[in-house]
Parts: C-alpha cells; structure tokens; sequence
C-alpha cells in the first residue's frame, strides 16, 4: 500500500496544538526498538510513524495517543525509495517541518556462509539495511538541513566487527556506517549524526524474522543470552545520547572495547565473540 491516502493520523495531527519540541520520523516503528522510541518520544515529539506492518503501525500510534502523544502512521517499505518521498513529504504536510529522523527499520542473518542456498538473502540484507537507510536519508535531508536537526541510525556492533552465522547482515551494517561517516564530512555541520552500534537486544523480532540459509525465517528462533539487553534500557541509553549531541553509541558500553582491542589481539576477540554467538541458545 503506498501514498498518502494511505496513512492515518491522530485527531491533533494538524501539527497546531501541544507542547511540542520537535517533529520526529520513526521507521520500523510496529514493532521493538522503533515502537518503544516511539513511546518514549510521546508527548516529547508529534510521530511520524513508519512500517510495512499496518496493523503494528496502528497499534503502535494507539499506544503513542494512550501515553498523550500524537503521530501519523504510514505503511512504508523502505527499500521502496518513493514510498520514502511520500512518507517523507506526508510528514511535513501533516507538521510544516522535520526534526529528527530514527532509523530502526532491520533485517538479521542465521547461517554460515558455505552452507546459504538462496544468494538473495545478502541482496536482501542490503536493500533492508543499507539501502532502505539511505533511501530514507535522502527523502528528509532537504527538510533536516532547513531544521538543523538530526538523523539516528540504528546500526550494531557488526556494522563494525563481523560476527559468526551473520555476514550478509555485518556486510549491510559496514556499508551503512560508511555511508554515515562520509555523510558526516558532508553535512555534519547542518545535520547532527549519530550512529547507534548496539549489540543483542531483546524484545524485539529481528531474531523471529531472520533470515536463514534457505532465505526463510527460522522454524526456532534462538534464545538471547544474559548479556542482550532490554529494548526499554536500550531506546533509554539511545535518547539521552540523542540529546546530549553523541556522534555515536555502543550498547552496552563496553563493546566500544572491542575494535581496539581487536586492533591488539584479533584472536583473543575472535574467540570472545564466537563464543558469544554459541550462547545464543
């Protein structure tokens, strides 16, 4: 479902009404990390909510209304470029104005590489990852650079260290955080940037969803181990460092350890992360 006619807004959707600091485009906001930003945006930001999962979307903006926040919802693939225009250009007709945009939209991987089947499963990865990501960047940066506001890349821990069972999805990451530090040298002084490198999260359903070497879903999702972290502490850590101006965000802290310490000992982080992804049960 694309166009305008295709979303839905609160009843103070007129952008005239409320105490407002900002106006605030999320996208995979049915769902995880994106709803629960959202949630904790209401009444702070007036939404713009985006998802390909239409009764999510609704949910989501119900919730956001509950919490005294307002918001328009539209269903929005983001590997579709001009589904990203008009969502793009939906928000401002709806608020006059862009402030931010949280990009929270995802696709994960489960499979060693020699043993995938279906090779669209790394197209895939990218179009989600990567190019869904820039897509929406270029739809508001126009309305970004007028505001001088921001952009929140939601990206991860592989979008700097490869990890087992996930290449197509560490390859994806590594070209969105290219992407946005050259980005960065470009624009940094109009549009503020930050990268946000998080690694296992749970509640949310990129585990649920992801790909495998069939190119389907996993029959049995794995199970996080005791070192992920709550989407409520992580949208937490993620908007205080919003506000403080961050250029990037490792979640848990401790993982912005692991790049230097790869530079000293490759096989020491080897091991370590191996390891890690064998207690994903």
């Amino acid at each position: 479902m694309t166009g305008s006619s295709a979303g839905r807004h609160s009843s103070k959707a007129d952008g005239t009404s409320g105490n407002f600091a900002s106006v605030v485009l999320v996208t995979g906001a049915a769902s995880g990390l994106g709803r629960r930003l959202a949630l904790d945006l209401a009444g702070r930001a007036r939404l713009g909510l985006g998802d390909r999962n239409r009764q999510g979307l609704d949910e989501t903006l119900s919730l956001v209304e509950n919490a005294g926040g307002e918001g328009v919802v539209y269903p929005l693939d983001v590997t579709d470029s001009e589904q990203c225009s008009s969502f793009t250009r939906r928000m401002l007709q709806a608020y006059g104005r862009l402030d931010a945009l949280f990009l929270c939209a995802g696709l994960s991987m489960w499979a060693r590489v020699d043993e995938v089947r279906d090779v669209s499963v790394f197209s895939r990865l990218v179009e989600v990852n990567y190019l869904g990501a820039v897509y929406c960047i270029l739809a508001a940066l126009p309305a970004l650079k007028a505001s001088r506001g921001s952009i929140v890349a939601v990206s991860s821990l592989q979008g700097v260290l490869g990890l087992p069972l996930h290449s197509g999805y560490a390859g994806a990451k590594h070209a969105l955080n290219g992407f946005l530090e050259s980005l960065w040298f470009e624009v940094g002084s109009d549009v503020r940037i930050m990268t946000v490198m998080p690694g296992w999260i749970r509640g949310t359903s990129l585990r649920a969803s992801a790909l495998t070497a069939t190119g389907g879903p996993a029959e049995r999702p794995r199970e996080h181990s005791g070192e992920s972290v709550s989407v409520e502490e992580c949208s937490r850590r993620i908007l205080a460092a919003w506000r403080k101006g961050k250029r990037e965000l490792y979640i848990p802290a401790k993982l912005a350890l692991l790049p230097w310490l790869f530079r000293l000992s490759p096989r020491l982080v080897k091991h370590l992360l191996e390891r890690a992804v064998a207690d994903q049960r």
